[in-house]
């Protein structure tokens, strides 16, 4: 099989079913944008497996995020997926996790979380929080591309999850983080 196939270069690239239409569709520009939020949380799981031993959870659902990535792609491109039958159960899981690691981060900080904070600290979970802003580009792709109401939940409890996931990492990490001030000095 050969990786190009030439049918693109006149600006335009089918869909499932055959289709075409013009890469600079909002549809086209959405699929984009879940591809981009998917090699970044491939940087964020390489940035991870670098780091702490304890970080392997983390990697593990990044791993199992991007193949569902791979599945929202391919229902914004019309096929058939789990997304148009399992999106109830997906949606579940993925608020468990976060549920899980607000807890867990509740416990290594001693507090819940009352301000907001600055997206940094280590690299992994700055690493996150870039995935985190590129999956809120998704979503805002995905609903001018009127996606499904299934897409644009799922991109936006995954950016809450790699919100959590970062603060989990800067905590387990014993990075401090850094309250958002009004005023910065």
């Amino acid at each position: 099989m050969k990786i190009y196939t030439k049918t693109g270069d006149d600006g335009e690239t089918a869909l499932f079913g055959g289709k075409r239409v013009s890469k600079n569709s909002p549809l086209i520009e959405a699929i984009g944008e879940v591809d981009e939020l998917n090699a970044q949380l491939g940087l964020c799981r390489a940035a991870l497996a670098a780091g702490r031993a304890d970080f392997a959870a983390q990697s593990n659902s990044l791993k199992i995020i991007q193949n569902r990535l791979f599945n929202l792609g391919a229902a914004l491109a019309g096929a058939p997926s789990i997304f148009s039958t399992q999106t109830d159960q997906i949606l579940k899981e993925l608020e468990d996790h976060i549920d899980q690691l607000e807890i867990e981060n509740t416990k290594l900080s001693g507090a819940p979380l009352k301000n907001f904070i600055l997206p940094a600290g280590c690299k992994e979970a700055a690493h996150l929080h870039v995935a985190r802003a590129v999956c809120r580009r998704a979503e805002r792709a995905a609903i001018r591309a009127s996606a499904s109401p299934s897409t644009t939940k799922y991109l936006n409890r995954l950016s809450d999850m790699l919100f959590v996931m970062a603060r989990n990492v800067n905590l387990k990490s014993g990075t401090k983080e850094e309250k958002w001030t009004k005023r910065a000095n």
